[in-house]
């Protein structure tokens, strides 16, 4: 098995809580930690050439959006049979 580079370097981000929070969600839907994540973000796109991971983000926020619409809405069950229809 490779081993990972040996990475002894910080950067430091300021970010909002809300943006915090948008970067963890995004970093797990890809199965990455934040630290992979940020790096495959930043450093994967050529400069001649447009990344995909920004339709993959796009698609991902889509993706919660609807979560979140779905589960805000009440469950719909269906109806209970009346006692005369048994």
């Amino acid at each position: 098995m490779r081993r990972p580079p040996n990475r002894t370097t910080r950067l430091a981000a300021l970010v909002t809580a809300t943006e915090a929070n948008q970067i963890a969600r995004r970093a797990t839907a890809t199965g990455l930690s934040v630290s992979a994540y940020l790096r495959e973000r930043a450093l994967s796109a050529h400069p001649d050439q447009p990344a995909a991971l920004p339709q993959i983000d796009t698609l991902i926020a889509r993706m919660e959006s609807d979560l979140d619409s779905a589960n805000r809405r009440p469950l719909r069950r269906p109806p209970r049979p009346s006692a005369s229809s048994v």
